[in-house]
C-alpha cells in the first residue's frame, strides 16, 4: 500500500474509530515475570466480573504508556470493549480510540506494516490473583520505557518519503518546463510542418516558400530530454518497488514452496495411476482365470445334469428341468424335452443361455 493510500484511509477517520479483535493480554515472560494461559483465564474472568472499581472508575479504560495517574485525562485515549477470553491466544478485545490522534498513529502503523506497539495491561496481583486496572497503549510491551508518542518517528518517516517524492516531482517539472521551452522554439524555427512529398513521387523539393529542413541536433536534445524525464520516472516506479521488495520475497518463497508440492503431487499421483493400472491388469487376469474356471465348472455340471436327465423318466425328467429353470440354471435340452415345456419356461431358458453367451 502506497503512503497516498494510506493517508487517503488516514483522512477519513472517524472518532471514536474501533480496532477490533487486538492481543491485549498473552501468555510469556514480561518484564521478568512469567504469565500462563491459566493466569491470564482467571484474569479476564475477575475483569468480567468486576469491571469497575468501587468508587466507579473503569478497569478497561485505555491510556498512552501506563501514565494515567501521571498526566491524567491527557493521556486517556478510550477503552476497550467486547474483552473475551482464547484458549489459543489469551485475552482479546476491541479498542474503541477516541482521541484522532492516536487512531491516525494506530492507523498509520497497521496499514504501513510496521508493528511499532502493542496493548499492555496494568495491574495487581500475581499468578492466578491478577486483577486489571487499566490497559495502556504502549511501544513493545512490557519491553522498555519508550512512549507511545515515539510513533511521532514513524510518521516522519512517511513525510520525509512524500518530501523525496515531492523534490522527483519538482525535477520533471523542471525538465518539463525545458521541454516546452525548446518546443517553443523548435515551432518558430519550424513554423510550417514538412509534408513528405518524396512520399507521393514528387522530386526532392527545394522548399520555395522559404520552409526550413529540421536540424537533426534539435532532434537530439528533444530526445535527450525525453530520456531524463524516462529515468526519473523509473525511480519513481523504483520507489515502489523498494516497498513492495518485501512481499515479493515472500511470494517467491511461498512459489518455491508451492512447486515443491506440485511436483510432490504430481509424483504420488503417478505412483496411484501406476498401482490402479497393475491392480487393474492384476484384476483382469483374475476374472479372466474365474470366467474359465466358471465356464468349465458350469460345462461339467452341464454334462453331470444330462447324465442324471438321461436316467430319469420322462415326466421326472421334465419336473427337473422345470425345478433348475427356477434356479435361473443354464441348461441344455434335447428337442424333445424343449417342446413338454410351456411357453414361458422356453422363454427363460432362452435368456439365460442368451445371458450366459454374454
Amino acid at each position: 500500500m502506497t503512503f497516498e493510500e494510506i493517508q487517503k484511509q488516514i483522512d477519513q477517520i472517524k472518532i471514536p474509530y474501533i480496532f477490533k479483535d487486538e492481543e491485549l493480554f498473552v501468555p510469556g515472560k514480561w518484564n521478568g515475570r512469567v504469565y500462563t494461559i491459566e493466569n491470564i483465564k482467571n484474569a479476564w474472568e475477575f475483569l468480567k466480573e468486576n469491571p469497575t472499581f468501587d468508587d466507579g472508575g473503569s478497569r478497561t479504560a485505555l491510556y498512552l504508556d501506563h501514565e494515567d495517574e501521571k498526566r491524567g485525562a491527557q493521556v486517556y485515549v478510550g477503552e476497550v470493549a467486547n474483552i473475551r477470553f482464547d484458549e489459543n491466544v489469551g485475552m482479546i478485545g476491541d479498542l474503541v480510540i477516541t482521541d484522532e490522534n492516536t487512531a491516525k498513529k494506530i492507523l498509520f502503523q497497521k496499514l504501513s506494516g510496521k508493528k511499532a506497539f502493542g496493548i499492555s495491561p496494568a495491574h495487581e496481583g500475581e499468578g492466578n490473583n491478577i486483577k486489571i486496572v487499566n490497559f495502556s497503549i504502549v511501544i513493545h510491551p512490557a519491553q522498555g520505557e519508550k512512549t507511545m508518542l515515539s510513533i511521532d518517528e514513524l510518521m516522519n518517516f512517511r513525510e520525509k518519503e512524500e518530501e523525496m517524492m515531492e523534490e522527483k516531482i519538482d525535477k520533471i517539472q523542471e525538465v518539463l518546463s525545458q521541454l516546452s521551452e525548446k518546443m517553443e522554439k523548435m515551432e518558430k524555427n519550424y513554423p510550417y510542418p514538412a509534408y513528405g512529398y518524396p512520399a507521393y513521387g514528387y522530386p526532392e523539393p527545394k522548399y520555395p516558400y522559404g520552409y526550413p529542413k529540421i536540424v537533426i541536433e534539435d532532434v537530439d536534445e528533444a530526445k535527450n530530454i525525453i530520456d531524463q524525464i524516462r529515468k526519473i520516472v523509473d525511480e519513481i516506479k523504483e520507489v515502489t518497488k523498494e516497498n513492495l521488495s518485501e512481499v515479493i520475497e515472500k511470494i517467491k518463497t511461498i512459489a518455491g514452496i508451492f512447486s515443491r508440492y506440485k511436483l510432490q503431487a504430481e509424483e504420488e499421483e503417478k505412483k496411484e495411476e501406476k498401482k490402479e493400472s497393475d491392480n487393474s491388469e492384476n484384476k483382469s487376469e483374475e476374472k479372466e482365470g474365474q470366467n474359465e474356471n466358471k465356464e468349465e465348472q458350469q460345462t461339467e455340471e452341464s454334462k453331470e445334469e444330462k447324465i442324471e436327465l438321461s436316467k430319469l423318466n420322462p415326466k421326472e425328467r421334465i419336473e427337473m428341468i422345470r425345478n433348475l429353470i427356477r434356479k435361473g440354471e443354464t441348461i441344455s435340452l434335447s428337442y424333445e424335452d424343449f417342446s413338454q415345456l410351456d411357453a414361458r419356461e422356453r422363454l427363460q431358458i432362452k435368456l439365460a443361455n442368451l445371458i450366459q453367451k454374454k
